[in-house]
């Protein structure tokens, strides 16, 4: 059953659908190793981006324990025209593909320009999907909340509860005319879709919630510094968020900017036949 969630963040954008940005929105992801002398065989870079997605705000042991985080992307997805009832393609309803596919990145050391490489993947997006509530009642005679109207207004069961190969990774949550869910991806580039039961004049995404996944190179064998890199995900009709043909974001582009930062307490490359380590200060010990 639906529940009500007063702190649902919303990103409200007034007026008729606007051109994309095509400078895109920027992300920036922290991760950091410090050495921890009680392990000194751990090699595992920690994430110091604040979680700002809904879905690890409301299940962030889930997150935790998975390995997950979540970014909500000020993104908003409005419809061009309205959505006609009973659509037989997908792109002319509410639909959502997912870049769940793992992606490689390079990251670069800012000082010695050594390399190595970075895995992200999308693991699920969600969004708050607004239809103005006067809309579903007209639509939907007999709906007891307007929670209970929206769902009756697309076909299969509950919103929260996604076609597959999708899956359900939230429970609704719903405030006036603002429903928020999110739905989970596979490790692969996925769409998944809802049919309208009625014609819909007007719909909306009001952000680009998404949370992911990362694979990060061994810290032990890196440089000291930092590094950096960047992934761009493109966003709108056939790119790698597409939302159908309907919903036209106000930007096309997501820019995901990584820092890493090593930090080594000691680190002493010996070569191949060494057995000695000599600490001498410059000058030598006289001085």
């Amino acid at each position: 059953m639906a529940k009500t969630a007063a702190g649902i963040v919303l990103i409200f954008v007034c007026g008729l659908v606007a051109p994309p940005n095509t400078h895109g929105v920027e992300i920036t992801i922290n991760a950091e190793f410090k050495p921890d002398p009680a392990f000194p065989n751990r090699n595992v870079f920690t994430n110091k981006t604040p979680n700002t997605g809904q879905y690890c705000y409301y299940n962030p042991a889930d997150c935790a324990s998975k390995g997950v985080f979540g970014i909500a992307a000020p993104v908003v997805f409005r419809s061009a025209v309205p959505v006609v009832a009973n659509h037989t393609d997908p792109r002319q309803g509410a639909m959502v593909t997912i870049p769940g596919a793992w992606r490689t990145l390079t990251v670069r050391h800012n000082q010695t320009l050594e390399t190595e490489e970075v895995k992200i993947r999308i693991t699920g997006f969600g969004t708050v999907l607004s239809i103005d509530p006067d809309t579903v009642h007209t639509l939907v005679p007999g709906a007891t909340s307007w929670g209970d109207g929206h769902n009756k207004l697309w076909s299969g069961s509950n919103w929260s509860i996604p076609p597959s190969p999708c899956t359900r990774k939230s429970t609704p949550l719903y405030t006036g005319g603002n429903f928020w869910f999110f739905w989970g991806a596979p490790e692969a580039d996925v769409t998944c879709a809802k049919k309208a039961l009625y014609n819909i004049p007007k719909l909306a995404y009001h952000s680009l919630d998404f949370a992911y996944a990362l694979k990060t190179p061994d810290p032990l064998g890196m440089s000291a510094g930092d590094y950096s890199g960047n992934l761009a995900y493109t966003i709108g009709p056939y790119q790698d968020f597409d939302m159908g043909d309907l919903l036209i974001p106000n930007s096309s582009v997501l820019n995901l900017n990584f820092n890493l930062n090593v930090q080594h307490t000691l680190k002493v490359d010996i070569p191949p036949g060494g057995n000695r380590v000599e600490l001498v200060p410059k000058g030598g010990w006289y001085q």
